[in-house]
């Protein structure tokens, strides 16, 4: 059913129904599950984590859809080891509005048309992955400040252990400074960060022509061979499969590298 519903938004080249077909997609499953156990007492009300046991979940009282870095890497603490990119990204709350880039000039560069860099955003905090490449066994981060500039952070994955903060700031440091400020300009420390030697700079965006929307991510998600790249298809399995998946941009304006 999935094959043939995907096939269908795809020929049809309509944003709308690939909108409808990722919603489609969410409730299917729910709705299987629930006609199964339709007759038994309660059966309503069954938590969605009990649904889907082997899907990853934030606990209760952890919000899934992270406004902070702090907030991000709480979220990721608490899903079930190892944590993975794929696991990451199926567990962020939805409906979940994203935007791509194909720019390779990024700390996390896109692995080509294939596998564009991926930004979801929610609210003031904007989290990036990538579904093949170098940069698909990072999660990045950007929290929003006043004046087009954010707080950076990356988190190598999987992670296996308890997680330790300070690890998503501390390999981006150089002796003057972070990785980051070699592109995003004026880098100071964010003093308000207590938790971690943190720093702030410049917000950027992509350049027009690296957008990629979310019907071009999808086409690339339909089009993944699970037995030549069986690693980038469990990324899009997890970002498309999973709920609603909105046709998304960044918060405000911010200039690009170029600029």
């Amino acid at each position: 059913m999935r094959d043939a519903l995907a096939r269908r938004a795809a020929h049809a080249g309509d944003l709308a129904q690939l909108l409808l077909y990722s919603a489609i997609m969410s409730r299917v499953a729910i709705f299987s599950l629930f006609l199964l156990a339709a007759c038994s007492p309660g059966a309503s009300d069954t938590p969605e984590a009990e649904l889907y046991p082997d899907r990853c979940h934030a606990p209760d009282g952890v919000s899934a859809a992270p406004k902070t870095i702090f907030e991000a890497l709480t979220f990721i603490d608490s899903l079930p080891r190892p944590v993975t990119v794929p696991c990451a990204v199926e567990a962020l709350e939805r409906p979940m509005s994203i935007i791509g880039s194909t720019s390779p000039f990024s700390a996390q560069p896109a692995a080509g048309d294939e596998a564009p860099r991926i930004f979801a955003i929610y609210d003031t905090l904007v989290l990036s992955f990538v579904a093949d490449g170098d940069g698909s066994h990072v999660l990045e981060f950007a929290e929003e400040r006043p004046n087009a500039r954010s707080v950076k952070a990356e988190l190598k994955m999987p992670v296996t252990a308890e997680l330790v903060f300070t690890e998503a700031f501390e390999h981006l440091e150089m002796e003057t400074g972070s990785v980051c400020g070699s592109c995003h300009k004026n880098e100071q420390p964010a003093w308000d960060i207590k938790y971690a030697n943190a720093f702030e700079s410049q917000a950027l965006r992509p350049t027009p022509n690296d957008v990629v929307d979310l019907y071009t991510i999808f086409e690339q998600a339909e089009a993944c061979d699970e037995e030549t790249t069986p690693d980038r298809c469990e990324i899009y399995d997890a970002l498309f499969y999973r709920g609603e998946i909105e046709d998304g941009d960044f918060p405000r304006p911010l200039p690009t590298i170029f600029d």
